[in-house]
């Protein structure tokens, strides 16, 4: 008798343990979407001529969104939860150096392509 009124009770709540995933999976998409879409106005920007200051304050947009992701801990192995932790690693590094880099004429489409190639390696690793 208590084992059915603990399962009624159980059921009447929901088991959370079900959406927990699923949300933290929704957290890290949105993350991973507002990055990508600061990225993809970096090249709006430069066609805009927006300047130096613009693209830097959206790289640091999308750093932030990436560190908001990585907070979120979506790989239940924690070897790949490593792996991931480096792939983010190498790319932050890639953004500072890009911070530092001069976004202003013919090399700043180039510049886009190397984030654009950096987004890759890890979506390509990692993307489900």
């Amino acid at each position: 008798m208590r084992r059915c009124v603990f399962l009624l009770a159980l059921l009447a709540c929901g088991d959370t343990r079900e959406s927990k995933p699923a949300d933290a999976h929704a957290k890290f998409v949105g993350a991973m979407d507002a990055a990508e879409a600061e990225s993809n106005s970096i090249l709006q920007d430069l066609k805009n001529k927006r300047g130096q200051e613009s693209v830097v304050r959206r790289l640091d947009l999308v750093r932030r969104n990436l560190q908001s992701a990585e907070a979120v801990r979506i790989r239940k192995d924690p070897a790949e939860h490593e792996e991931m932790s480096r792939y983010f690693a190498t790319f932050y590094a890639k953004l500072d150096q890009m911070r530092q880099a001069d976004w202003t004429g013919e090399d700043g489409p180039r510049l886009w392509d190397k984030l654009q190639f950096q987004c890759s390696v890890c979506h390509g690793r990692f993307r489900e």
